[in-house]
């Protein structure tokens, strides 16, 4: 008798199923224990054989939300979703789901053809000393935190001959390339094929067949460009310091001839961000604003999807595994708010996705080509956000966890390899970066280190102590899927975990699965998924000195390239459930039945925390710089000019270089701080009508204003933004005009 067969005969016994047949004796051996049910037609349908998947389903879903509800008590919450995935695993090996094809090979040969090798110690000399000699040239002249043209020619070309010298290609273009005398014969012979093929494509046109994948891949496409694109002009709606620091720095780059290899400001930022806005400005003829930044930005996060799916299906090979991946990524309220918030977030997720989906294909398919451009790929991460910073150590745990679980020496070999050319094209891509980060170390390392170890100046509180923050916080991370989140209303609202209450229920199920499967199959693939999210958390886990900003959405953000692939594998095991249970088309719509509607229903949670309660907080929080900016465009395009309106600074009210960004006038920041008197110089003797914005809780301008102007106008100015209304006060000019200068009428 088998384990399934005893299940049956207990449901038999306590009148919810039909006597089954028991063939053999009662032998329990280890063998007979493997779950091997036979498929169950629908004339044979029994209800309670469904209450596996569905019963951990509601389970799971239950418990989140009893935790959000009562997050002071979240116990019996936690019991539930911890018995919803085990009962998930139980519903899974009993139905002999595994996702797996044991008939396939673990890893890939190569794919290397008999003709294809990498060059010789003499093939590669002469490239190795131009690419170094190319690359130390680079590191002297991109010195002062500037990238002159020459160097930023050495720097691509460099990094174009450290990827040749390690390349792998056919053998016929090695011996061309190699040749004493010019030969151009296979260089024509290889263009006039290509021209060939592309006359027949031509002619007899492409044959482009529409399959169910390619529809349902452009429908998630669809939906999710839905979710990142619209109402973008309104959430978020408004700019933050942080988003004027980033237009100012673009608008260097753009109007002020500025090439930096990093903005040592508001405590240090990569540049990649403001060179792919400058270049969006310069080519749209967009100006330069918040939609521009949240635009470019949401687009980074979009390209990012495709990445997803292709990291999903080269580590299962499952084309309806890697959709619902990409789904997740495209409805997600998280992933969508780091994208459209318009600061640098969505590189590192992007260029994270890319360097594991390269490297994960080139140690399945022993290909160093795409070992080099993992290197590639991180290396131009580096120049995006932060956090790429923990890529190398991902990669590194990547290439162990394979290694050890082929058990060869060759695969050892293989990973150091693949590591090691990976590390010089990452370095070689960096060098701009390692000069600068040698001539100011403590701008390159202030963001990090001050959340790390702290501020060091003596009137800062010292950090706490160092091992139970370091718990504290890895417990915080690790939990913030389901029940810790971040305090930032910039981008999370307030007390919402990361994932939704269906996401985060699928992600622990998902996990639970990955380790149900490690343990029985020893799969690579489990483990490095479920080790590596502690390390892809890490720039949030190392906020040691600032525990407070753990969890951090943001910095997070680099986990995403994996949270949504283990959530979505239990989305994958439903459809397969059913085709368990019911063999023929009618299991598999159940199952995706039961798939669709708990995506309709995430996707309505996500709309709704990001639209609508995300929306209402951030619009609360967030200062009313384009109501004022609304005012001083009407007083200097009409009544007066842009030097007669100003704004009296107050504390914690608004950012003023933002007023003259919504404004249309870049750079406008006429303000008047604290110690400044009220009438500037050039006003003393102005005679034209003057206007000044003020908060309304400063009753020491208003009463300074109304002795200095006792003929000024005072005007409450009602906002759209909760408590942000504010005053004008109109001052009369004194110019008058004369009638007589009118020419007579002709």
């Amino acid at each position: 008798m088998t384990l399934w067969d005893a299940y049956l005969l207990f449901l038999h016994r306590i009148g919810l199923g039909p006597k089954p047949a028991i063939e053999g004796e009662l032998n329990l051996t280890l063998s007979s224990l493997a779950p091997t049910p036979p498929a169950i037609h629908w004339s044979e349908l029994n209800l309670w054989q469904w209450m596996g998947v569905p019963g951990a389903f509601i389970l799971a879903i239950m418990g989140q939300i009893l935790m959000l509800s009562s997050p002071e008590s979240p116990f019996v919450g936690a019991v539930l979703m911890l018995v919803g995935a085990g009962l998930f695993v139980l519903a899974a090996w009993r139905s002999a789901i595994s996702l797996r094809d044991d008939s396939a090979i673990p890893t890939q040969p190569p794919l290397i053809g008999s003709t294809e090798r990498p060059l010789t110690l003499v093939e590669r000399l002469p490239l190795f000393i131009a690419a170094l000699s190319l690359s130390l040239i680079t590191f002297l002249l991109v010195g002062d935190n500037n990238i002159p043209t020459l160097g930023f020619v050495t720097w691509g070309v460099s990094t174009l001959l450290w990827l040749w010298v390690f390349w792998e290609m056919d053998s016929k273009w090695i011996a061309w390339t190699w040749r004493k005398e010019i030969d151009l014969r296979p260089l024509t012979a290889w263009i006039k094929d290509q021209r060939l093929k592309i006359v027949s494509v031509w002619r007899d046109g492409v044959s482009f067949k529409f399959t169910a994948k390619l529809v349902f891949f452009a429908l998630i496409l669809i939906v999710s460009a839905y979710f990142r694109f619209t109402r973008l002009n309104d959430v978020p709606i408004e700019t933050t310091s942080d988003h004027v620091e980033k237009l100012i720095d673009t608008n260097d780059i753009l109007n002020n001839g500025q090439r930096p290899i990093f903005e040592p400001a508001n405590g240090g930022r990569e540049p990649m961000t403001f060179y792919l806005i400058a270049l969006t400005s310069y080519f749209t003829h967009l100006p330069l604003n918040h939609f521009l930044l949240k635009l470019v930005m949401a687009v980074v996060g979009f390209v990012a999807l495709p990445f997803f799916y292709l990291l999903a299906r080269e580590l299962f090979e499952d084309d309806l595994l890697a959709m619902f991946t990409m789904l997740f990524a495209g409805i997600s309220w998280w992933a969508n708010l780091i994208s459209r918030n318009g600061l640098r977030f969505p590189f590192a997720p992007l260029f994270g996705a890319i360097a594991l989906w390269l490297l994960i294909a080139a140690v399945k398919r022993s290909r160093r080509n795409l070992a080099l451009l993992a290197g590639l790929a991180a290396g131009v991460g580096l120049y995006g956000y932060t956090p790429m910073r923990a890529m190398p150590i991902a990669l590194i745990a990547l290439l162990i966890v394979f290694a050890i679980h082929q058990n060869k020496r060759e695969s050892w070999i293989r990973a150091i390899q693949f590591f090691g050319v990976a590390l010089i094209i990452l370095l070689a891509v960096y060098v701009p970066m390692i000069r600068y980060g040698i001539d100011e170390p403590e701008n390159y390392w202030r963001r990090s280190l001050t959340r790390m170890l702290g501020d060091p100046s003596p009137d800062v509180e010292a950090p706490p102590p160092l091992l139970p923050t370091l718990a504290r916080n890895e417990w915080n991370s690790l939990t913030m899927f389901f029940y810790t989140a971040d305090n930032a209303w910039l981008v999370s609202p307030a007390g919402q975990p990361a994932l939704d209450w269906v996401m985060s229920a699928c992600f622990l199920m998902g996990a639970a699965f990955l380790l149900y499967r490690y343990i029985r199959w020893r799969d690579w693939r489990d483990l490095f998924l479920l080790i590596i999210i502690p390390i892809l958390l890490s720039p949030s886990t190392g906020a040691l000195a600032l525990p407070a900003e753990n969890p951090s959405l943001t910095r997070s953000g680099l986990a995403l390239v994996v949270v949504f692939l283990i959530a979505a594998i239990p989305l994958r095991i439903t459809i397969e459930y059913g085709r368990k249970l019911i063999v023929g088309w009618r299991g598999t719509l159940i199952g995706g039945v039961m798939a669709g509607a708990l995506i309709i229903t995430s996707a309505q949670v996500n709309w709704r925390i990001a639209f609508v309660t995300y929306a209402q907080q951030y619009k609360d929080s967030v200062q009313n710089a384009s109501e004022l900016g609304g005012v001083v465009r009407a007083w200097a395009t009409t009544t007066g000019a842009w030097d007669t309106v100003i704004v009296r600074a107050f504390p914690y009210w608004v950012d003023t270089r933002a007023v003259g960004i919504y404004a249309g006038k870049f750079g406008w920041d006429n303000v008047i701080l604290d110690g400044q008197p009220l009438v500037p110089e050039n006003w003393q003797n102005d005679p034209r009508p003057k206007l000044y914005i003020l908060n309304r809780h400063d009753a020491k301008t208003i009463a300074e204003l109304r002795t200095a102007y006792p003929s000024g106008v005072l005007t409450y100015q009602p906002s759209n933004f909760f408590d942000k209304d504010f005053l004008t006060f109109f001052v009369p000019g004194s110019v008058d005009f004369n009638e007589h200068t009118i020419p007579p009428r002709p």
